[in-house]
C-alpha cells in the first residue's frame, strides 16, 4: 500500500498503530498519533519527545494526525438519565432530541476553531448519543407485541454492525479526498433524515401515564461512577488510575445503596433479585462483550505488526466480524420468536468460545483465512 501511494503522489496514513516497517518502502506519512501513543511511547504509556522526535527524523512523515476519543464515552453517564427523562416526557421525543443534538454538535464542529472546542462538542455528541441509545430499544419494545419483537431487535442490530463496517471506509475516504473536518458533516444527511421520518411517519410517543419525580441525586452519582471508571482504565497503571478506579467502586456502591431506597429510582435494582433470567441475561452479555471488545485491537496489531500486512488488509480481515453479525443478527432475531431465546444465546457463546480456542492457536505462519474463520 505504501508503493502504490508513492505512486500515486498521496500521502498513506499510518492508523493508530504508529509506523511499522510496512510504511517503509518510499511513500510519504500522515502519522496518526491516537491515546496510546504507538512508536512514541515511554516505558509508562505516556508520550515520549524523544522517541517521537527520532521516528519523524528516521522516515517520510509529512504530517500528524490526532486520533481522539470516542464520543459515545462521555455519554456513558448519560444514558440511564436519558431513559428516565424518557419514561416522563415521552421516548420518541427524547430519541429525536438526541438525534439533533448529535447532528447539530457535529455539524459545529466542523467550524470549530481549537481543538478544546472540538472536545466540547464531541461531549455534546456524547450526550446525545446516550439519548439515542437508552430509548431506541425502548421504543422497538413498545411497538412491537413480545412474539414479534426478535426480528425487529435482530434489524436492529444488524443496522449497529453495518454502521460498524461502513463508517470506518467512508470517514477514511472523506478525511483523504475532503480533508478531517468534513468527516463532522457525514451525520447531518443522516439525521435530517432520519427526524423527518419521525416526524412524518412515527406515530406515538410511548410514555408512563403516571409522572414520577427525576432523581438527580441518583443522576449525580451515576455520571460521577461512569467519568470515574473511564478516568481510571484509561490511566492504569498509573496510581492515578487505580486511585479513580477506587473511587469508581464507591461510587457505584453508594449509587446502589442510594437507589434502592429511594422511592423513585433511575433503576429498580431490587428487579436484578427478583427476575433471574433478566440478571443472568444481563450478566452473559456484559461477559460477552468484556471478552470480545477487545479482540479487533489486538488482532489489528497481531496482522500490521507480527504479520506484516497494511493496514487496509488488517481492517479488511477484521471486518469479516462485522459483517458476519450484520448477515446473521436479522434471521437470529427471527428464530427467536419460533425457539426458545437462551438456546440461541447459548449456541453463540458455544461459538465463542470455540473461537477463542482457535485463535489460542494463531502463530507467525497462520494463514489469514483462518484468522477471518476463527473471528
Amino acid at each position: 500500500m505504501n508503493k502504490g501511494c508513492k505512486m500515486a503522489g498521496c500521502l498513506h496514513n499510518t492508523g493508530e498503530g504508529g509506523v511499522a516497517p510496512h510504511h517503509q518502502h518510499g511513500g510519504e506519512l500522515v502519522w496518526q498519533l491516537g491515546t496510546g501513543y504507538f512508536g512514541c511511547r515511554n516505558a509508562d504509556g505516556g508520550f515520549d519527545l524523544e522517541k517521537f522526535k527520532a521516528v519523524v527524523a528516521a522516515n517520510p512523515v509529512r504530517a500528524i494526525e490526532l486520533k481522539l476519543s470516542q464520543g459515545a464515552k462521555p455519554g456513558l453517564g448519560g444514558m440511564l438519565p436519558a431513559a428516565k427523562v424518557a419514561d416522563n416526557i415521552g421516548r420518541k421525543r427524547v430519541f429525536a432530541t438526541g438525534v439533533a443534538l448529535n447532528a447539530c454538535a457535529s455539524l459545529l464542529a466542523y467550524w470549530a476553531p481549537t481543538i478544546e472546542w472540538v472536545l466540547v462538542l464531541r461531549f455534546a455528541q456524547g450526550a446525545g448519543s446516550a439519548m439515542v441509545f437508552s430509548t431506541s430499544l425502548a421504543i422497538i419494545t413498545a411497538v412491537f407485541p413480545a412474539s414479534e419483537r426478535g426480528l425487529p431487535l435482530g434489524l436492529n442490530t444488524a443496522a449497529v454492525y453495518i454502521g460498524l463496517t461502513v463508517a470506518p471506509v467512508l470517514g477514511g475516504l472523506v478525511t483523504d479526498t475532503l480533508g478531517w473536518r468534513s468527516v463532522f458533516l457525514l451525520p447531518v444527511p443522516a439525521a435530517t433524515l432520519l427526524l423527518t421520518v419521525i416526524a412524518l411517519g412515527m406515530r406515538g410517543e410511548w410514555r408512563h401515564t403516571r409522572r414520577s419525580a427525576f432523581d438527580w441525586s441518583g443522576a449525580a452519582i451515576f455520571a460521577c461512577w461512569s467519568v470515574a471508571l473511564v478516568v481510571g482504565l484509561k490511566g492504569l497503571p498509573d496510581p492515578v488510575g487505580f486511585l479513580a478506579l477506587g473511587m469508581a467502586a464507591g461510587f457505584f456502591t453508594l449509587f446502589i445503596r442510594q437507589q434502592s431506597r429511594h422511592p423513585e429510582p433511575l433503576i429498580r435494582v431490587q428487579m436484578f433479585r427478583e427476575n433471574r433470567l433478566f440478571s443472568f441475561s444481563l450478566a452473559t452479555s456484559a461477559l460477552m462483550y468484556a471478552s470480545t471488545y477487545s479482540l479487533a485491537f489486538l488482532l489489528s496489531l497481531y496482522l500490521q505488526y507480527a504479520r506484516g500486512l497494511g493496514a487496509l488488509e488488517a481492517g479488511q480481515v477484521i471486518l469479516v466480524q462485522a459483517i458476519t453479525m450484520a448477515v446473521i443478527a436479522p434471521f437470529a432475531g427471527r428464530l427467536s420468536d419460533r425457539i426458545e431465546p437462551r438456546l440461541l444465546s447459548t449456541a453463540g457463546c458455544l461459538c465463542c468460545a470455540a473461537a477463542f480456542v482457535m485463535l489460542s492457536r494463531v502463530g507467525f505462519d497462520t494463514p489469514v483465512t483462518y484468522i477471518a474463520i476463527s473471528q
